[in-house]
């Protein structure tokens, strides 16, 4: 199998990175690979792979320039600049919601991420744009994303704390777009929209409906996963909880939709093969169920990510064409980071994304080797422990935490998510036919959940079962995925 399009994705891919981290030459020589390709289409056929080299000199080349386009320069915007003019100045702002959180009847803070398009002066509404990371205080009523809101405060470029040398959270914000902040309290923000026709905004209202039913219907004890496993709100488990997933080895457990869906995908896979021998149809339920999978779940764009890849992994089926896991990786990876090469090092993309890549690759190859048990139960084993392997370099990298007992405990931990999720889309559905009905469901995740957090207590808490670790080096990262694919079977 040739696989052109690893030979685009795997080359801009590898530009962008090279780029990003000023490992590439000054800007005007990142042309000579272009110049490489064209001396290689030149030489004729007296090169092998002539077509494959030209291709990864000039996506090389591509992928370097990309970068540059969409993220060098000076970084800020007019109003980070108009700020540094006025600093003290009380002014008056108007823009879209971009991102806003889960508000519930606890909510006494909020971080609004808003697209400023208009400040108001003495002389009117003046048109400017730029990126405001906006901390409301006390909020009075519910923000949805693409949302039109005036508020009034001052502005600061501090957006956190800095430590040179090292990504924070005032690095994240720039990769937003977002260079500015402003403070303000309850009342000092005004709704300039009831309605609006962003999907975004019908997204966040389905999501909060979900929240109100969940509140109804669960224990408080399982609300704070619940929210982070099927709404995305991370904010909702505590610090002491988040480290011990991420000492267990259980953090992919928190990084929602791109596992999640990719369980989706996989149980059904399961069960619908021996039902619908023909592939297209099996492939067309598949995708449909990913897809309303991830919009009851509140379409949240890692959600939308992830059912987009394994879109692309079942359109083969369509066209009748062998399904190609690393065609269908390398297709997604270089359209999201087309969008936006930002992604490249967002925490939270790479661990959905490897999620996804994980089961892709590895689940077949892992469970043939259960020759011994039913085949059922190989895939399933093949699952579990597969969707933990790309993921674990990411987890090592970021988080200086190796958790030795990972394989383990995600055996178990895994089959129970999956519990979770069936438990809570059959309260939500059911809560608008019968209360009860939403109250059994509800009530029955309960045990479900504290089965799950305690499996991480327990594993952070058991002496050796993970290790502190420096950041590993980029050569260690780069074994570490190279040695990876031995375990696919491509």
């Amino acid at each position: 199998m040739k696989r052109p399009v690893l030979w685009v994705a795997l080359p801009f891919i590898a530009g962008l990175f090279l780029s990003a981290k000023s490992l590439w030459l000054p800007l005007p020589w990142t042309l000579a690979p272009l110049g490489a390709a064209f001396l290689i289409l030149l030489l004729g056929r007296r090169l092998p792979y002539q077509g494959q080299l030209a291709l990864t000199f000039l996506f090389l080349c591509c992928g370097a320039l990309w970068w540059e386009g969409r993220t060098g320069g000076t970084p800020g915007d007019p109003l980070y600049y108009h700020h540094l003019n006025q600093s003290e100045a009380v002014l008056t702002l108007e823009g879209v919601v971009r991102k806003a959180p889960l508000f519930t009847q606890d909510t006494d803070y909020a971080a609004l991420q808003v697209a400023v398009d208009h400040i108001h002066t003495p002389t009117g509404r003046v048109p400017m744009t730029g990126g405001v990371l906006l901390r409301w205080t006390n909020p009075t009523h519910r923000i949805h994303p693409g949302q039109r809101i005036q508020w009034t405060g001052t502005l600061s470029a501090r957006l956190g704390p800095v430590n040179f040398g090292v990504n924070g959270y005032e690095d994240y914000l720039h990769t937003r777009e977002i260079y500015t902040e402003s403070r303000i309290r309850s009342d000092d923000l005004t709704p300039l929209a009831a309605r609006s026709r962003s999907p975004h905004y019908w997204a966040s209202r389905l999501r909060h409906w979900q929240a109100d039913v969940l509140a109804q219907s669960i224990p408080e004890s399982a609300r704070p996963f619940v929210y982070t496993v099927w709404l995305g709100e991370t904010y909702s488990i505590d610090r002491d909880s988040k480290s011990a997933f991420l000492k267990s080895g259980m953090a992919h457990l928190l990084a929602v939709s791109g596992l999640y869906c990719g369980i989706i995908f996989m149980v059904l896979t399961l069960v619908l093969s021996p039902l619908i021998p023909s592939p297209a149809r099996r492939s067309v339920i598949i995708l449909l169920a990913v897809i309303l999978f991830a919009l009851v779940a509140g379409a949240r764009i890692p959600s939308i990510r992830a059912a987009t890849m394994i879109g692309l992994y079942l359109s083969a089926d369509w066209f009748r064409r062998e399904p190609d896991a690393p065609t269908a990786l390398g297709l997604s990876a270089f359209l999201f980071l087309l969008h936006s090469p930002l992604l490249l090092f967002d925490v939270g993309f790479l661990l959905s994304f490897g999620s996804i890549a994980s089961l892709m690759l590895f689940a077949d190859g892992i469970g043939d080797q259960f020759t011994a048990l039913p085949y059922r139960l190989q895939q399933s084993l093949g699952t579990v422990l597969g969707v933990q392997l790309v993921p674990l370099p990411v987890v090592a990298t970021t988080f200086h935490t190796l958790p030795l007992l990972a394989p383990l405990l995600n055996l178990i931990a895994v089959p129970l998510l999956f519990i979770v999720l069936l438990l809570t889309l059959l309260t939500v559905t059911t809560a608008g036919i019968s209360t009860q009905a939403a109250l059994l469901f509800g009530h029955a995740l309960a045990p479900v959940v504290s089965l799950i957090q305690g499996l991480a207590e327990l594993g952070a808490l058991v002496p050796g079962g993970h290790r502190i670790i420096t950041r590993p080096t980029l050569p260690v990262v780069a074994t570490t995925f190279h040695t990876l694919p031995l375990l696919a079977p491509l």
